[in-house]
């Protein structure tokens, strides 16, 4: 999992760019971002970006998961 922006700005809060790597190539994963509040928005590892304007300010953790519930958390701040 990358995230193109690890510093994101309310300017490109609903345009956040991110891809996902390392997956089976048959495989897809759901891509989740939750705030400190426990808002979430999910993605599609097809996907290239995610809004996150409806996330608080603050750490984002990242989870991706796939079919097999392999995951990968990390954090980021918006």
């Amino acid at each position: 999992m990358t995230v193109s922006d690890h510093l994101v700005n309310g300017a490109e809060r609903s345009a956040v760019g991110f891809s996902v790597s390392g997956l089976d190539a048959d495989a897809t994963a759901t891509v989740t971002f939750t705030d400190g509040a426990s808002h979430t928005v999910v993605a599609s590892s097809s996907a290239t970006s995610a809004d996150l304007s409806g996330l608080a300010d603050g750490p984002i953790t990242v989870t991706v998961s796939d079919r097999k519930s392999t995951r990968l958390n990390s954090s980021h701040r918006t």
